[in-house]
């Protein structure tokens, strides 16, 4: 018999949301404690950029998670700059849009 887990983190604010009504996200401020939470715990849910900034090797690779569902307009904020593969130790889905 097959076995499956789902683990699940999601990032939202309040308003059921992940960035401000102007489309911003600069709000969200890791402290210490919870960046070094996330480098141990779940290395690979960091976005391309922020592997090598935060120390993190192919050793770090799937802890967790082997798959993110992204919004378009969340991905489109990484995609406007280049990033078009944000979580490259992921499967991606990013939805259509509205």
């Amino acid at each position: 018999m097959l076995s499956a887990s789902v683990a699940l983190i999601v990032a939202v604010t309040l308003d059921g949301c992940i960035a401000g009504s102007d489309g911003s996200f600069d709000f969200f401020r890791l402290g210490d404690d919870y960046r070094d939470f996330i480098v141990k715990h779940f290395p690979e849910t960091l976005p391309a950029h922020g592997l090598e900034a935060f120390g993190v090797g192919p050793e770090g690779a799937n802890v967790r998670f082997d798959t993110v569902i992204s919004g378009r307009a969340t991905y489109e904020v990484g995609a406007r700059v280049g990033l078009t593969d944000q979580y490259p130790r992921l499967r991606k889905y990013v939805s259509r849009g509205p």
